[in-house]
């Protein structure tokens, strides 16, 4: 009699483990980068104390042109589902504790000095043109006159979209004061002191 062939069985391959790895911060996780982008980005401001920012800037500022983009708006659920951020009036939205728990630690870091806050500010403010340029003739602290500060900049109308929406940006901030044509940054664009203001 011939003998029984032995039947070898092949191992099954090692499935890859769908769960989300685990931040270094507070061991929280999160599903993928762009997660991480969006508390990234609402750490960085909550350091510069700024608690409620737009959700289109959140968006922008991840790479995304409109808040209904599905990656984005599904992330964002997500992080709303773990308690993670919240909603606020205004399509604003803010990071909860749990969330800057879960966010990377570096985001956090409030400016140690009025130059690493301004130069944060400042790349905020890039998506317009001119906008680190506006930023820059307002550095010195002081009321500037709007027709004034436009004409400095290159721009022949108030309401150009390009002067109008960064001064509109640092205004919702809290950046920056407006008052009567006039405009001034406020103080927590100097969380190291103001700089003097004699003429």
């Amino acid at each position: 009699m011939a003998a029984a062939k032995k039947t070898i069985k092949k191992a099954s391959p090692i499935k890859k483990s769908n769960t989300p790895k685990a931040s270094k911060r507070g061991g929280k996780t999160t599903d993928g980068t762009l997660d991480q982008k969006i508390l990234s980005v609402l750490s960085g401001y909550q350091a510069m104390k700024v608690t409620a920012v737009p959700k289109i800037d959140v968006c922008e500022q991840c790479g995304y042109k409109a808040l209904d983009t599905k990656t984005f708006r599904e992330a964002m659920k997500r992080l709303k589902d773990r308690n993670h951020i919240e909603y606020h009036s205004g399509k604003m939205v803010s990071i909860t504790p749990s969330g800057h728990e879960a966010s990377p630690v570096a985001a956090a870091i409030a400016p140690l000095d009025n130059s690493t806050m301004h130069k944060r500010i400042k790349e905020k403010l890039a998506k317009w043109p001119k906008g680190a340029q506006i930023f820059e003739k307002l550095l010195d602290g002081k009321e500037h006159d709007k027709k004034v500060l436009c004409e400095e900049v290159g721009y022949k109308a108030l309401d150009t979209k390009a002067f109008r929406e960064p001064l509109a940006f640092l205004k919702k901030m809290e950046w920056m004061d407006s008052n009567r044509g006039s405009v001034q940054l406020t103080d927590k664009v100097f969380p190291h002191g103001r700089p003097s203001l004699k003429a």
